[in-house]
């Protein structure tokens, strides 16, 4: 992985762990070009593509809840909504967890697809920025 796909992995994770819903939050060059949350996650994964598909093909994909069999099969086979034949690339996908099955599916996306399994953030943690000559210090914002 690139040091531009940490730090958007970071932020996509980093979002989505805002939320307690099932949530799908997808980065492109650190910034959400989607967020959505439904009882559905499936259906919160297409409103996020569906937020920003130019800016989504390509990106980061964070899920707060397990990805299984069906999540991993609708990563796999969704299409753009440009010209619905595309089917979306993504460089990264991470979530808290996966199924077997949903694990094996995603593996079979592309050679290039990186699949993170994070924790949620502890609390008070201490968040760094570099700057031109040093670094900034903060407690993270939990």
């Amino acid at each position: 992985m690139s040091y531009n796909n940490y730090l958007d992995a970071d932020a996509a994770w980093n979002c989505v762990c805002e939320f307690n819903k099932p949530t799908c939050v997808i980065v492109k060059h650190t910034n959400p070009c989607g967020v959505a949350l439904r009882d559905d996650i499936i259906e919160a994964y297409k409103l996020s593509v569906k937020a920003n598909p130019v800016s989504a093909f390509g990106g980061m994909v964070a899920f707060n809840i397990e990805v299984d069999e069906d999540l991993a099969k609708e990563i796999r086979e969704f299409r753009s909504p440009t010209d619905g034949e595309t089917r979306m690339f993504y460089e990264i996908v991470v979530a808290p967890k996966y199924s077997k099955k949903g694990l094996e599916i995603l593996r079979g996306k592309s050679k290039t697809l990186s699949i993170l399994e994070a924790s949620k953030n502890k609390k008070g943690k201490l968040s760094l920025r570099q700057v031109g000559g040093g670094w900034l210090p903060q407690d993270s914002d939990d």
